[in-house]
């Protein structure tokens, strides 16, 4: 009893790894763990004559009897490793002793007799009873004289179950892979430009029927369009845009988890390194509206890793600048969700909403798909939906739409009064819209108290303020030449027109002192009382602090500067070497990050 409890308990332990190995889509592995629990239960039975003592065929006499196999403590057989059964099954001693395989004639005039290979490791995975001799059932073709068809070839190939395990069984794969097509016609014809595009031997991959050779295929693509020279000479990179997008179609609705999870990386690289600046804007559309679809069905999945993968793939295409400026994926998922869509494909679609939301903000472009009135149907539409986190997400769409266009959100929802503040949703939602009017208006307060205290300051400055020291540190300003401003001011005037409304002037934020915007970059680090903390950025010649200059470099912003232009200081567009007067004071061109012009508009 003491060696069967043992026994048992280790085979506790191969089932639980096994089911692990099953769960992780391991099933190379869980196969071998089948075998091994068969072979060792087999062993165990054998040696402690398990059968010989249940008597299911009767009383035997000889169980009277001491038994020499219990007169001591039973020893147990030793269990085989996962390497030894790959070796053991692999090997079968049962094949062994023939010289050379049997061969079947074939009926065909011409062609040669082919060896007929026993289908050895056609075992792993079955119980010991399948192989019992009541077992009568043979893999040869009685009729030798038929012909040999698609689904015998393929029941004859050697099952590359092993490959992780052995590698004499890799070797007998790749020997035995070229024998067989991978490829019906109609596959091909299918294929018929990505064979042209990237050979025979990589398509082929995709369309393995094992999951180890399309994730193969998966990493050859990628290495290819992260690395596009190798095929740049000879190849147009429209053709492999349009070549890799029919593969990743097919690997994008794979069933194997490891399968789409290399789909998922390698339709990243091809939006994000390479159709940047090398495909033209036609076949780029053609490319998201050949995945999109099909990832945003993934996007539903009921496996977390799986859909929140999809989720992540389709942000990354949406914030490559091609799609952007073609509005190819917001419009997709700004539609509103009906009451009978999924909850988890409703819920996924407003997520990936709100992130683009959040990272693009709401345009004005009607074809964008972020302009406040589709996303204000889309929230609407999110928060009758039946799925409460859904309608949770639709909320919060609606609220970053109302801190930009309250009125239009208060129009298209029922009036705010005492019935329809009844129901808990509007409720909620009316309150959240309160605290944000609430915080409006006192930053309205706050903002309107600062002017005041800045119209003072600027009128006591004025009263001792040297107009002949401005002239000699403005000399542009003062005299009126092209490059500055054109307004007239006298006395103290001009002196608080240049201190505080002056939209080519600013306060240098570390001194205080005022200065032309041109010259901000140089007064940081020649100038100011600060110029030991600040350097030149060698790419978009702006002045950065030390300690966040690697962050700097990581900015959207901070990119190479054109001939014949210079970069703005406050909104960090680049503008012609002689056109900082058009920049700051013409209505059209008017400097988005200054806050002098914004307080003269108003």
């Amino acid at each position: 009893m003491t060696a069967l409890r043992s026994a048992g308990e280790r085979l506790g332990r191969y089932a639980l790894a096994k089911r692990q190995a099953v769960t992780q889509e391991d099933f190379a592995t869980a196969r071998l763990r089948k075998e091994q629990i068969e072979i060792y239960r087999n062993a165990v039975f054998s040696q402690l004559e398990v059968e010989k003592l249940l008597e299911k065929n009767g009383q035997v006499p000889e169980n009277d009897l001491i038994s020499p196999v219990y007169v001591a403590k039973p020893v147990l057989p030793s269990p085989l490793s996962l390497q030894e059964v790959a070796i053991l099954l692999l090997h079968d001693p049962k094949e062994q002793h023939s010289p050379k395989p049997p061969t079947v004639k074939t009926s065909e005039p011409g062609k040669q007799d082919e060896p007929y290979f026993s289908p050895q490791l056609s075992k792993i995975g079955r119980s010991p009873s399948r192989n019992s001799p009541t077992n009568t059932g043979s893999l040869r073709r009685r009729n030798k004289s038929a012909p040999r068809n698609s689904y015998e070839d393929y029941e004859e190939r050697t099952l590359p179950t092993l490959r992780t395990e052995c590698q004499s069984t890799a070797e007998v794969e790749a020997n035995t892979r070229g024998k067989f097509k991978v490829m019906n016609d109609r596959e091909k014809r299918q294929a018929a430009l990505p064979l042209l595009v990237f050979g025979t031997e990589l398509v082929e991959l995709f369309y393995s029927k094992q999951f180890q050779d399309r994730e193969e295929g998966l990493t050859r693509l990628r290495n290819i369009l992260r690395n596009p020279t190798v095929i740049e000479g000879t190849i147009g990179p429209n053709k492999v845009a349009r070549s890799s997008t029919l593969l990743l179609y097919r690997a994008v609705r794979d069933a194997v988890f490891s399968v789409f999870s290399q789909a998922a990386e390698t339709v990243r690289a091809l939006f994000v390194d390479f159709i940047p600046q090398r495909i033209s804007a036609n076949e780029v559309s053609r490319c998201v509206d050949r995945l999109l679809p099909e990832l945003l069905a993934k996007s539903g999945d009921p496996s977390p890793r799986i859909h929140t993968l999809a989720q992540h793939t389709i942000l990354s295409i949406a914030s490559c600048t091609e799609v952007r400026q073609q509005n190819l994926v917001a419009p997709a998922l700004s539609r509103p969700v009906g009451s009978g869509t999924h909850p988890r494909l409703a819920l996924s679609r407003i997520q990936m909403l709100e992130q683009l939301v959040l990272s693009q903000g709401i345009s004005t472009d009607k074809q964008s798909g972020l302009t406040c009135r589709s996303l204000t149907e889309c929230g609407c539409s999110g928060i009758h939906h039946p799925s409460e986190p859904v309608r949770k997400v639709a909320e919060r769409v609606l609220l970053l739409v109302y801190r930009i266009n309250p009125r239009l959100i208060r129009k298209q929802l029922p009036p705010d009064d005492d019935i329809t503040r009844r129901n808990l949703l509007y409720r909620q939602l009316f309150t959240e819209f309160d605290k944000i009017d609430k915080a409006r208006r006192s930053e309205m307060m706050e903002s309107l108290r600062d002017e005041q205290a800045e119209e003072e300051e600027g009128a006591a400055f004025g009263e001792s303020w040297d107009v002949e020291e401005l002239k000699v540190s403005l000399p542009n300003m003062a005299n009126g030449d092209k490059n500055g401003c054109k307004e007239t001011k006298d006395g103290a005037q001009l002196d608080k027109h240049y201190w505080k409304t002056c939209p080519i002037l600013m306060k240098c934020p570390q001194c205080q002192c005022v200065l032309e915007v041109s010259a901000y970059s140089h007064h940081l680090t020649n100038e100011c009382e600060a110029k030991e903390s600040y350097v030149i950025c060698k790419r978009c010649t702006e002045a950065v602090h030390m300690e966040l200059y690697q962050l700097h470099l990581l900015e959207e912003y901070c990119r190479e500067l054109p001939t014949g232009k210079v970069r703005c200081p406050l909104c960090h567009e680049n503008i012609p070497e002689n056109g900082w007067k058009k920049h700051f004071l013409e209505p059209t061109h008017f400097c988005r990050g200054n806050s002098r012009r914004r307080n003269g508009k108003k």
